[in-house]
């Protein structure tokens, strides 16, 4: 067309006409408005809505006015450019040039070439420096910018992945150096970056490379390189990848007088055999570290989805804890829907989904859709975005915006869980019932207690903070006396002072843990937690029987929940039950893919007792690359190889064992490991004694 102008939206703003004479915008709700209906082009808009998102703060009369203006300006510069059908506004993309409506319709391309036009358009945020004085469109505004920056670095990934399959590695240097300008936290692109250079004789520099993403993790994610990433820095190093040889001598990439890691030892990977299954494949991307799954993961045999921790959008970070809590709020209804495969993102220090794309998320954690959104809090008022997304196509599934009254967040948390329920009932889950509605604290005060809690139970890094969230918790209690979730809340609190994971009975944190978990029972409690913390409670006590009924319950009500898996698996185990322990073990580890030393530990003791040492000595070693001080999956990997003859390594393990806890006796660890056949716990125990380890 003739008069087809053109719009760059992508970066700081251009516009010109099909000639390519500059254009004067010089209306900022016009440029507004243009945005806001090339990146929402899916539907036409109702124009009581645009008025509102654009003009909420002069009234209704005003903002229709000053919507009729802004319209105007846009038909100035291409009569054609909007369209009006039955009273609702869209952008007729056809009669002008927009930079973000190509750059999403090239982005899932499997070309390289459109994928190579596509991130060429993508020259900076959306709308970049511009900053609106109404509320609601800077939460689109920045909602929009990230999900389209995250899809660029996904197309600088899908680039720089293709390139090197097709040994370009000059031009997926490029890409990888582009990918990291959006993610300079992403471990997978500084490997593949250090492997480029190492592979074209550039070993200096790869080993450079590995500096800048330590600086970068620590930076970013307050975290080190993950075990796969040292590995591979030792390989270019000693010049075991091609071209490294040609280089100079082995040399550190930093200061080993300085206890860089020059010195630094790892793990051998976790290697999978010909007989590979999903949980193999697991461990080997577990040994990676607790940052990044490695590996795309196939999709489960059901609906799945990712729930993504809420952002804190307000400026305050000290509001990172109510956004968190919300998380964990409608976390705890969704682990309650059958027939739906929730993964999660609850690694506090070290988020795997933080800067991802929804591609890239659907990848690592094996789902179809991802929730995900944002809290803001001022004052008494809170603002909630929420979003399903297919990560497939990247397309918005369901979304919404909630602005209301602190008092009123109880009505959001059950809207936005009965909302997204409700879209899955129709896209995931056929058939089931989608209606949720929980209730469970109805006192403001009480719910800011309650995530204040959660928040130092999750965060905490020593004893103080595990108190803290007792207190926090006991003060739900006294709020709302007859509300069943303090309780239950209060006794995993008492429950991690007395030692998560580990059966421990005689101690007053742990009394009180079972007389909390009892109590929230009684008042009809749905989460499933006071049921794992009973399942425990029994099993230390060898009710062997009302532990496997305890955790059944636990299961039962949270049928999404990984550490309910986890728990019930070292129940069975614990009942002569190995082989079915195995399976929970699998499946805690596949509903988070990013998941804790602790799943592993299980797995190596399930291994242990099904007599599959070979097996348990991988996944305890998978166990201590994610934590090295760990007992034990150290006393496993120990018995393990005692029982495969490798002494000389068992001895050695046994030797660590002593110099982490010089006090450790057999005698004393036998007290802690409740199996119902005693024979189990003799056949472990004289293993570690050949092993060396004193009674």
């Amino acid at each position: 067309m003739e008069n087809r102008p053109a719009f760059d939206l992508l970066g700081p703003f251009k516009a010109k006409k099909s000639c390519g004479t500059g254009i004067d915008f010089g209306h900022r709700k016009a440029l507004a408005l243009l945005a806001y209906l090339a990146v929402e082009n899916q539907r036409p808009h109702a124009r009581e809505h645009l008025a509102s998102l654009l003009w909420a703060r002069t009234g209704e009369e005003r903002a229709r006015h000053n919507l009729r203006q802004a319209l105007s300006k846009l038909r100035g510069l291409c009569p054609d450019l909007i369209q009006t059908p039955a009273d609702r506004v869209s952008l007729n993309t056809r009669a002008c040039s927009i930079d973000v409506v190509r750059f999403e319709a090239a982005r899932n391309s499997a070309d390289i070439g459109e994928l190579e036009t596509a991130l060429a358009l993508y020259r900076g945020d959306l709308l970049e420096g511009y900053a609106a004085r109404e509320a609601d469109f800077q939460d689109w505004l920045e909602a929009a910018r990230a999900r389209l920056r995250d899809q660029a670095s996904d197309i600088a990934r899908r680039l720089a992945d293709r390139l090197i399959e097709q040994g370009r590695d000059a031009e997926a240097a490029g890409q990888l150096k582009r990918l990291l300008e959006f993610d300079p936290a992403n471990e997978n692109a500084h490997r593949d970056m250090m492997r480029v250079l190492a592979r074209n004789g550039r070993r200096s520099d790869a080993l450079r490379q590995y500096q800048v993403c330590r600086q970068a993790l620590a930076k970013e994610l307050d975290v080190e390189p993950a075990p796969e990433t040292r590995r591979l820095l030792e390989e270019i190093r000693l010049g075991k990848l091609p071209g490294t040889a040609a280089d100079a001598a082995p040399q550190a990439a930093g200061n080993p007088a300085n206890g860089s890691d020059a010195t630094e030892t790892t793990l051998p990977a976790f290697a999978a055999s010909g007989a590979a299954d999903d949980n193999a494949l697991l461990l080997q991307q577990a040994a990676a570290g607790p940052v990044a799954a490695q590996a795309a993961l196939e999709l489960p045999g059901k609906p799945s989805l990712l729930l993504k921790p809420f952002d804190n959008i307000s400026n305050d970070a000290g509001q990172d804890y109510f956004a968190e809590g919300l998380t964990k709020d409608i976390s705890i209804a969704l682990t309650k829907i059958p027939g739906l495969f929730l993964a999660l993102d609850e690694t506090p220090r070290a988020r795997a989904s933080q800067g991802r794309s929804a591609a890239e998320l659907g990848r690592m954690f094996g789902v179809r859709y991802l929730l995900c959104g944002g809290v803001r809090r001022h004052g008494e008022r809170v603002r909630v975005n929420a979003e399903l997304i297919d990560t497939g196509t990247g397309q918005c599934v369901w979304g919404e915006r909630y602005d209301r009254e602190l008092i009123d967040l109880f009505a959001i948390q059950d809207e936005i869980t009965e909302e997204i329920v409700t879209a899955m009932d129709v896209k995931l889950v056929q058939g089931e019932a989608a209606r949720f509605m929980r209730r469970s604290l109805a006192d403001p005060s009480a719910l800011e207690a309650s995530y204040r809690g959660w928040y130092a139970l999750y965060h905490g890094t020593g004893r103080e903070d595990v108190l803290e969230a007792q207190r926090l918790f006991e003060r739900v209690i006294e709020l709302e006396p007859q509300a069943p979730l303090g309780y239950a809340s209060a006794a995993l609190a008492y429950w991690a002072e007395a030692g998560f994971g580990r059966v421990v009975i005689d101690s007053p944190a742990m009394q009180r843990a079972a007389e909390l978990a009892r109590k929230a029972l009684e008042l009809g409690d749905t989460t499933g937690y006071a049921n794992l913390v009973l399942a425990v409670e029994c099993l230390g006590r060898r009710d062997f029987d009302g532990a496997l009924s305890q955790v059944s319950d636990g299961v039962a009500a949270r049928p999404n929940c990984n550490g309910a898996y986890a728990i019930k698996s070292s129940i069975l185990n614990f009942l002569g039950r190995p082989q079915e322990a195995i399976e929970f073990a699998r499946y805690a580890v596949r509903l988070t893919p990013v998941y804790p030393a602790e799943f592993p530990a299980v797995l190596a003791a399930c291994y242990h007792d099904c007599g599959h040492f070979e097996d348990a000595v991988k996944a305890a070693q998978t166990s201590l690359q994610l934590r090295d001080n760990d007992i034990d999956p150290m006393l496993m990997l120990t018995a393990s190889q005692v029982a495969l003859g490798q002494l000389d390594e068992a001895r050695a393990n046994a030797v660590r064992i002593l110099q982490i806890d010089p006090r450790f006796r057999l005698s004393e660890f036998a007290v802690t490991q409740p199996y119902r056949d005693p024979e189990h716990l003799q056949r472990l125990i004289e293993r570690l004694r050949e092993a060396g380890l004193p009674d």
